[in-house]
């Protein structure tokens, strides 16, 4: 018989991709107020892998990574995506994001990110939000997967999550111990 187990709690990660007409102190310190202290930060860098935004959000954008110290159950991954879209309607203008805030969580295996769009790989969660892995560990290291955004494969977000992981995994031995 398969009795349920609770999982280890995760490691909370946010992306915040902003436009020049917002200072990124603001959401984050809200982000701060609610999950703890930042972490790990990677960034600002100029987003420059896609247009999708551009539309919405403007030209000139930049985008940052943040880790919080604070464990979470993954289980909160909903409640987190629900709030973040409050937060970045609060940052909006004339209905037009200024920000978009996408939260995630890394566990020893994989990063899952939260989303509002359903496509074939991704699960439905809860409250129209869905789960959505990014990335796997496998042989010692991330690896991406066909629908991997192109700003999660670079050099530099793949060594702030082995970076945000090797924590990780240095919190849950101390958490054993």
């Amino acid at each position: 018989m398969a009795i349920p187990m609770e999982p280890p709690k995760s490691y909370l990660l946010v992306s915040i991709l902003y436009s020049p007409m917002v200072d990124p102190r603001e959401p984050r310190e809200e982000l701060v107020k609610l999950f703890g202290e930042e972490d790990v930060v990677v960034g600002p860098w100029n987003f420059d892998h896609t247009n999708y935004y551009e539309k919405e959000m403007g030209k000139d954008l930049n985008k940052v990574f943040l880790s919080f110290e604070n464990l979470i159950s993954s289980e909160q991954l909903v409640e987190i995506k629900l709030f973040c879209i409050e937060l970045e309607e609060q940052f909006s203008y004339k209905n037009r994001r200024r920000v978009n805030i996408d939260p995630g969580y890394l566990e020893l295996s994989k990063l899952v990110l939260a989303s509002t769009k359903n496509y074939d790989h991704r699960i439905h969660l809860g409250k129209g939000v869905y789960g959505d892995v990014q990335l796997r560990f496998r042989g010692g290291q991330f690896v991406t997967n066909p629908w991997t955004y192109p700003d999660y494969q670079t050099s530099l977000t793949m060594e702030f999550f082995t970076r945000v992981r090797q924590k990780y995994h240095d919190q849950l031995k101390q958490l054993d111990s």
